[in-house]
């Protein structure tokens, strides 16, 4: 038995070494991790910042504060709308973005828009906001309660509304 415990251990043993050294030889340091890492945040920043710069941008915003001021007359709202999956992507196929449906629908499928409505005080029920919006190609998340820590989340390609509650709240 002490003879099969030794040769098992040895052939781990020898495994760990390989496995080490083959780990060592393509071992990049410290300090060019870290500059691979900047660079990667500094180009992801610039394209967010051309993003958030850009005509579609202001458009696509100030579609869904008009379409919200309609919905819910005098009500405040607080919008965030971030890139997504639209980071990198070129803006200029969305340049007719205000006058076609179907293009609002592709950026609100891939833009990332989360909205705070203070629906409470208009007595405005909040999923049949999500339809409302969604009528209008708008797809994002909403939240549920003043804290912000449940949302909905609504799609306008598929048509379906779910409630994303936060774990552990």
């Amino acid at each position: 038995m002490k003879r099969y415990f030794s040769i098992i251990l040895a052939v781990l043993l020898l495994l760990s070494l390989f496995t080490l050294s083959a780990c060592t030889d393509d071992e990049k340091t410290h300090e060019e991790i870290l500059n691979e890492i900047s660079e990667f945040n500094r180009k992801k920043n610039e394209k967010r910042q051309a993003f958030l710069s850009s005509e579609v941008y202001a458009e696509a915003y100030d579609y869904v504060l008009d379409t919200l001021f309609e919905l819910v007359p005098g009500c405040t709202a607080e919008i965030s709308l971030e890139p997504g999956t639209l980071l990198g992507d070129d803006l200029s196929g969305f340049a007719d973005f205000s006058q076609n449906a179907e293009m609002r629908l592709v950026f609100f499928s891939g833009a990332r828009l989360y909205i705070s409505v203070n629906y409470w005080e208009f007595s405005v029920d909040p999923l049949k906001l999500c339809d409302q919006l969604m009528s209008r190609q708008i797809s994002g998340e909403m939240a549920v309660d003043q804290y912000g820590e449940d949302t909905y989340q609504f799609d306008a390609v598929s048509g379906e509304v779910s409630l994303y509650k936060m774990p552990g709240v």
